[in-house]
Protein backbone atom coordinates (compact mmCIF):
# COMPACT_ATOMS: atom_id res chain seq x y z
CA UNK A 1 0.00 0.00 0.00
CA UNK A 2 2.79 2.42 0.89
CA UNK A 3 4.58 1.68 -2.38
CA UNK A 4 1.36 2.29 -4.38
CA UNK A 5 0.90 5.62 -2.64
CA UNK A 6 4.52 6.64 -3.27
CA UNK A 7 4.28 5.75 -6.97
CA UNK A 8 0.93 7.57 -7.28
CA UNK A 9 2.33 10.67 -5.53
CA UNK A 10 5.41 10.71 -7.73
CA UNK A 11 3.41 10.28 -10.95
CA UNK A 12 0.89 12.93 -9.93
CA UNK A 13 3.64 15.37 -9.14
CA UNK A 14 5.75 14.67 -12.21
CA UNK A 15 2.83 14.89 -14.66
CA UNK A 16 1.24 17.98 -13.10
CA UNK A 17 4.31 20.12 -12.31
CA UNK A 18 7.58 18.26 -13.00
CA UNK A 19 9.74 21.35 -12.51
CA UNK A 20 8.50 21.74 -8.93
CA UNK A 21 8.47 18.09 -7.87
CA UNK A 22 11.09 16.94 -5.37
CA UNK A 23 11.46 13.67 -3.47
CA UNK A 24 14.23 12.82 -1.06
CA UNK A 25 15.91 9.47 -1.57
CA UNK A 26 15.08 6.72 0.89
CA UNK A 27 11.52 7.89 1.52
CA UNK A 28 9.55 5.15 3.21
CA UNK A 29 6.64 6.91 4.98
CA UNK A 30 4.31 8.34 2.40
CA UNK A 31 1.06 8.60 4.34
CA UNK A 32 2.53 10.56 7.25
CA UNK A 33 2.66 14.32 6.69
CA UNK A 34 4.80 15.14 9.74
CA UNK A 35 6.98 18.19 9.14
CA UNK A 36 10.72 17.65 9.24
CA UNK A 37 11.81 21.22 8.48
CA UNK A 38 11.12 24.42 6.57
CA UNK A 39 13.72 25.46 4.00
CA UNK A 40 12.94 29.02 2.89
CA UNK A 41 9.74 28.50 0.83
CA UNK A 42 9.61 24.69 1.09
CA UNK A 43 7.98 22.31 3.55
CA UNK A 44 10.05 19.14 3.94
CA UNK A 45 8.18 16.18 5.42
CA UNK A 46 9.42 13.01 7.10
CA UNK A 47 7.69 10.96 4.38
CA UNK A 48 10.35 12.23 1.96
CA UNK A 49 8.17 14.68 0.06
CA UNK A 50 9.03 18.35 -0.30
CA UNK A 51 6.12 20.68 -1.00
CA UNK A 52 7.35 23.81 -2.74
CA UNK A 53 5.46 27.00 -2.05
CA UNK A 54 5.93 30.57 -3.21
CA UNK A 55 5.15 31.98 0.25
CA UNK A 56 7.43 34.26 2.25
CA UNK A 57 7.62 34.17 6.06
CA UNK A 58 6.27 30.62 5.71
CA UNK A 59 5.02 29.01 8.91
CA UNK A 60 3.71 25.46 9.16
CA UNK A 61 0.79 25.24 11.57
CA UNK A 62 -0.61 21.71 11.36
CA UNK A 63 -1.63 18.83 9.12
CA UNK A 64 -5.29 17.84 9.37
CA UNK A 65 -6.77 14.63 7.99
CA UNK A 66 -10.32 13.93 6.85
CA UNK A 67 -12.05 10.80 8.17
CA UNK A 68 -10.78 8.84 5.17
CA UNK A 69 -7.21 10.14 5.55
CA UNK A 70 -6.99 12.95 2.98
CA UNK A 71 -4.30 15.35 4.29
CA UNK A 72 -4.58 19.14 4.38
CA UNK A 73 -1.61 21.32 5.28
CA UNK A 74 -2.42 24.43 7.30
CA UNK A 75 0.19 27.15 6.92
CA UNK A 76 0.64 30.90 6.99
CA UNK A 77 2.72 33.29 4.98
CA UNK A 78 2.80 36.24 2.59
CA UNK A 79 2.87 36.41 -1.21
CA UNK A 80 5.63 39.03 -1.22
CA UNK A 81 8.99 39.21 0.52
CA UNK A 82 9.39 42.86 1.50
CA UNK A 83 5.96 44.44 1.55
CA UNK A 84 3.20 45.67 3.85
CA UNK A 85 1.04 42.58 3.30
CA UNK A 86 -0.21 40.90 6.46
CA UNK A 87 0.27 37.15 6.78
CA UNK A 88 -2.65 34.96 5.73
CA UNK A 89 -3.77 31.41 6.44
CA UNK A 90 -3.54 28.90 3.58
CA UNK A 91 -4.99 25.39 3.31
CA UNK A 92 -3.49 22.94 0.81
CA UNK A 93 -3.97 19.26 -0.04
CA UNK A 94 -0.40 18.09 -0.81
CA UNK A 95 -1.73 15.21 -2.89
CA UNK A 96 -2.66 17.87 -5.47
CA UNK A 97 1.00 18.80 -6.03
CA UNK A 98 2.91 21.89 -5.06
CA UNK A 99 1.39 25.07 -3.67
CA UNK A 100 0.94 28.28 -5.69
CA UNK A 101 -0.33 31.31 -3.77
CA UNK A 102 -1.87 32.68 -6.96
CA UNK A 103 -4.13 29.63 -7.40
CA UNK A 104 -5.63 29.27 -3.91
CA UNK A 105 -7.80 31.23 -1.52
CA UNK A 106 -6.13 33.03 1.33
CA UNK A 107 -7.82 33.46 4.68
CA UNK A 108 -7.42 36.05 7.41
CA UNK A 109 -4.83 35.39 10.12
CA UNK A 110 -6.56 35.54 13.53
CA UNK A 111 -6.20 38.54 15.79
CA UNK A 112 -7.08 42.22 15.74
CA UNK A 113 -6.88 44.48 12.71
CA UNK A 114 -6.42 48.20 13.30
CA UNK A 115 -6.88 50.97 10.75
CA UNK A 116 -3.41 52.11 9.68
CA UNK A 117 -4.46 55.77 9.57
CA UNK A 118 -6.65 56.20 12.65
CA UNK A 119 -5.49 53.28 14.79
CA UNK A 120 -9.05 52.15 15.57
CA UNK A 121 -9.99 48.50 15.56
CA UNK A 122 -11.90 47.49 12.41
CA UNK A 123 -11.91 43.69 12.63
CA UNK A 124 -11.09 40.88 15.06
CA UNK A 125 -11.17 37.12 14.80
CA UNK A 126 -10.32 33.90 16.60
CA UNK A 127 -9.39 30.74 14.68
CA UNK A 128 -10.10 27.18 15.81
CA UNK A 129 -8.53 24.27 13.94
CA UNK A 130 -9.33 20.54 14.00
CA UNK A 131 -12.35 18.53 15.08
CA UNK A 132 -14.23 21.61 16.24
CA UNK A 133 -17.75 20.75 15.11
CA UNK A 134 -19.93 17.71 14.76
CA UNK A 135 -19.74 17.93 10.97
CA UNK A 136 -16.21 17.69 9.56
CA UNK A 137 -12.60 18.46 10.28
CA UNK A 138 -12.59 22.23 9.92
CA UNK A 139 -11.15 25.66 10.47
CA UNK A 140 -13.59 28.00 12.18
CA UNK A 141 -13.19 31.76 12.42
CA UNK A 142 -15.23 33.70 15.00
CA UNK A 143 -15.31 37.15 13.38
CA UNK A 144 -16.30 40.64 14.52
CA UNK A 145 -16.56 43.66 12.26
CA UNK A 146 -16.50 47.15 13.83
CA UNK A 147 -17.88 50.58 12.91
CA UNK A 148 -15.94 53.82 13.17
CA UNK A 149 -17.07 54.16 16.78
CA UNK A 150 -15.47 50.82 17.84
CA UNK A 151 -18.83 49.22 18.52
CA UNK A 152 -19.39 45.80 17.01
CA UNK A 153 -21.53 45.99 13.90
CA UNK A 154 -21.57 42.36 12.82
CA UNK A 155 -20.49 38.99 14.17
CA UNK A 156 -20.38 35.72 12.26
CA UNK A 157 -18.67 32.36 11.92
CA UNK A 158 -16.71 31.53 8.78
CA UNK A 159 -16.22 27.75 8.45
CA UNK A 160 -13.89 25.83 6.15
CA UNK A 161 -14.94 22.18 6.09
CA UNK A 162 -12.16 19.91 4.83
CA UNK A 163 -13.68 17.20 2.66
CA UNK A 164 -11.96 14.44 0.70
CA UNK A 165 -12.69 16.04 -2.65
CA UNK A 166 -12.65 19.77 -1.83
CA UNK A 167 -12.83 22.54 0.73
CA UNK A 168 -16.31 23.83 1.50
CA UNK A 169 -16.77 27.43 2.67
CA UNK A 170 -19.79 28.39 4.80
CA UNK A 171 -20.88 31.49 6.70
CA UNK A 172 -23.14 31.30 9.76
CA UNK A 173 -24.69 33.86 12.09
CA UNK A 174 -24.66 31.26 14.88
CA UNK A 175 -22.50 28.19 15.29
CA UNK A 176 -21.91 25.67 18.05
CA UNK A 177 -18.18 25.32 18.57
CA UNK A 178 -17.04 22.05 20.16
CA UNK A 179 -13.87 22.99 22.06
CA UNK A 180 -12.13 19.73 22.93
CA UNK A 181 -8.66 18.13 22.86
CA UNK A 182 -8.85 17.77 19.09
CA UNK A 183 -9.76 21.43 18.51
CA UNK A 184 -6.98 23.97 19.01
CA UNK A 185 -7.08 27.75 18.91
CA UNK A 186 -4.36 29.47 16.91
CA UNK A 187 -3.07 32.42 18.89
CA UNK A 188 -3.97 35.71 17.25
CA UNK A 189 -1.74 38.69 16.48
CA UNK A 190 -2.30 42.42 16.11
CA UNK A 191 -2.03 43.94 12.64
CA UNK A 192 -2.65 47.24 10.90
CA UNK A 193 -4.68 47.39 7.72
CA UNK A 194 -2.76 47.38 4.47
CA UNK A 195 -2.40 50.80 2.79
Amino acid sequence: MIMKYLIFSMLLCFFSQPENCTFKSGAIQTGNWELEKISRNNLEFKNGIIVKTNLYDLTYIKTLYTNSGTPYLIMSGKSCEKCDENPSIFVHNPENGNFDVNEVNKYVYPGKLFDYLGGKIIFSSRLFIGNCSNENISLIWMQKFYTNTDSTIKENFFVLSLLDEAIKESLYDNFILDENNFCIELEGKDFTSEP
